[in-house]
């Protein structure tokens, strides 16, 4: 029997939806979640709890929320008006590819790293330049010896 995994390096969706709300994962996807996931051009949903609320770590620049609901967008999405305790953050796909990949196994979390570019005159793409990072699933190629 042929596999039904399909990998997130395989989809090229158009477009990626994301809530950052205050409700708590199971009233999120029977509440919410349905709610946004019927709409025109919405190709797949999931939602996550926060697993680790008020970190300090890093600087935050958004809300504290306590479920990211992800979903996958196709043509024809309009952004749905969002109730209170509830942001929407509207993304268009870039041609860059991702970063690392995915093996079979199950997913079982998600980091969520959103970056700003500064003023238009300093935007570039990202993962290019003095800043660029690499996955920790990508092989990094071996340093130059230096003699």
């Amino acid at each position: 029997m042929a596999s039904r995994f399909i990998g997130v390096e395989d989809r090229r969706a158009p477009g990626l939806y994301l809530e950052l709300a205050d409700a708590e994962s199971e009233p999120y996807g029977r509440d919410r979640a349905p709610q946004v996931a019927g709409r025109t051009g919405v190709t797949r949903a999931t939602w996550w709890s926060n697993q680790h609320p008020d970190r300090d770590d890093v600087p935050r620049r958004l809300a504290e929320f306590a479920t990211l609901g992800v979903y996958e967008l196709g043509a024809g999405f309009t952004p749905p008006t969002v109730p209170e305790g509830v942001s929407g953050l509207h993304f268009a796909t870039t041609p860059r590819p991702g970063q690392g990949v995915l093996g079979g196994d199950v997913t079982n979390g998600l980091l969520l790293v959103l970056i700003s570019p500064g003023p238009r005159t300093r935007a570039r793409p990202c993962g290019t330049g003095g800043t660029s990072s690499t996955s920790v699933t990508s092989p990094k190629p071996p340093s130059p010896a230096t003699g």
